[in-house]
């Protein structure tokens, strides 16, 4: 059993361009069957059952078209699910990259050998 659910949805549009863009990345694509690769998520989640929170962890750039999908995904599931979406999703959004590179590993020997 779950409890919560963390959904990662906040690329910069870089890998299936000109599809996907900064402003409109991959996980708000729609895919065959009409829904988007976010909207699917979701629906994988809440056949998880999850007794918890849903969280979508995106930019705060795309917070808004975030909510826009998941509430007409809230609009097109039956109504159990519904509410589920409308009670537990919550959209956390960052406020954006560090400003500076992230650190990284030093390679070459361990420290004192040689």
């Amino acid at each position: 059993m779950f409890s919560d659910i963390v959904i990662l949805a906040g690329g910069f549009g870089e890998r299936l361009w000109p599809a996907s863009r900064p402003d409109f990345p991959k996980q708000f694509l729609s895919i065959s069957d009409g829904m988007s690769f976010l909207q699917n998520a979701v629906l994988r989640a809440l056949a998880l059952r999850p007794s918890g929170k849903i969280i979508i962890a995106t930019r705060r750039a795309l917070e808004e078209e975030t909510a826009s999908q998941c509430l007409a995904l809230a609009k097109a599931v039956p109504p159990g699910d519904s509410e589920k979406i409308m009670r537990d999703v919550l959209i956390l959004a960052e406020p954006g990259p560090p400003p500076h590179p992230a650190a990284r590993p030093q390679m070459g020997p361990p420290r004192g050998k040689k």
